[in-house]
C-alpha cells in the first residue's frame, strides 16, 4: 500500500474506534442535562405556587422553562455547523 492509503486507512480506523464513545458520551449529557431541566422546572413551579401564583400560570411557565433549554438551540447559537437543518 502507499503511503497515503496507508494514512488514510488509519484516520478512517481512528474515526471509526472513536465514534461510540462519544455517541455514547454525548447520549448520557443529554440525558442528564433533560433531567436537571425536569428537575429545575419543578423546583420552579413549586416556588411560584408557594409564592402565591395559580398552579395553572405556575405549570404554564414551568414547561416553556423547561422547553427553552434545547441542546439543538445552544449548539446552533454557538455557531456549531450543521445545527441548523432543522429549521
Amino acid at each position: 500500500m502507499s503511503e497515503e492509503s496507508d494514512k488514510t486507512l488509519r484516520t478512517v480506523a481512528t474515526v471509526m474506534y472513536k465514534v461510540p464513545g462519544l455517541v455514547l458520551r454525548f447520549g448520557l449529557f443529554y440525558l442528564k442535562f433533560k433531567r436537571k431541566m425536569r428537575k429545575g422546572a419543578k423546583v420552579l413551579r413549586k416556588s411560584l405556587i408557594k409564592s402565591g401564583m395559580s398552579k395553572a400560570q405556575a405549570k404554564e411557565l414551568a414547561e416553556v422553562y423547561e422547553v427553552s433549554f434545547s441542546i439543538r438551540e445552544l449548539l446552533k447559537d454557538q455557531g456549531v455547523p450543521g445545527f441548523n437543518i432543522f429549521n
